[in-house]
């Protein structure tokens, strides 16, 4: 996609690439890109230049590397102002070629070799610090509350009683993951 034949192809150097789901879901991937020499690109509209899909980047480069600042307001995605405690999926993504010209890619996320994987994308949340921190104890909290039912209904409550105390009491989510892991090599025991 060449969008001003004077920039060349807007991939033909490093690129910022940010993958948003404003549903929060994991189930909505919008794509837009930045090139290290100016030109962008839309994956709703390839075609289509940022000023015409509401959006704006501007480019600053020299010779330690090079910046890009994105607006994007939440009208261009068809989205309101979320509210404090909303969230969004999210992923910045890099890719860029290396001395040897082999493409190098690189995220945020821990999406793997494929980018496109918003069920895997991290979380933006909106707000201050303190509604934000709020959010996400009571979505950890509301997580645990199923999870705590998920495991006494097949039997595995008492062996994850003290996990799941600790996230009542404040350790990381991340530990949700680790028991529903702990519980699928238990389960294949049985």
């Amino acid at each position: 996609v060449v969008l001003d034949p004077a920039k060349g192809p807007w991939e033909a150097k490093d690129t910022l690439d940010m993958f948003l789901d404003p549903s929060g879901e994991g189930k909505q991937l919008i794509q837009i890109a930045v090139g290290a020499n100016g030109p962008v690109w839309d994956g709703r509209t390839p075609h289509a230049t940022a000023a015409q899909l509401g959006w704006k980047a501007s480019v600053k480069a020299d010779a330690k590397g090079w910046s890009a600042t994105v607006t994007l307001p939440y009208a261009a995605f068809g989205a309101a102002k979320p509210k404090v405690g909303a969230k969004w999926k999210v992923s910045p993504a890099r890719s860029y070629y290396d001395a040897g010209g082999s493409r190098i890619d690189s995220s945020w996320a821990l999406v793997g070799s494929n980018f496109k994987r918003p069920n895997m994308f991290g979380t933006l949340y909106f707000g201050d610090k303190a509604s934000v921190a709020a959010a996400q104890k009571a979505e950890r909290l509301a997580r645990t509350a199923e999870l705590r039912k998920e495991l006494a209904a097949k039997g595995f409550g008492g062996h994850f009683a003290r996990q799941l105390k600790a996230l009542e009491n404040g350790a990381p989510a991340t530990l949700i993951n680790e028991i529903k892991d702990e519980l699928k090599v238990l389960e294949g025991l049985k």
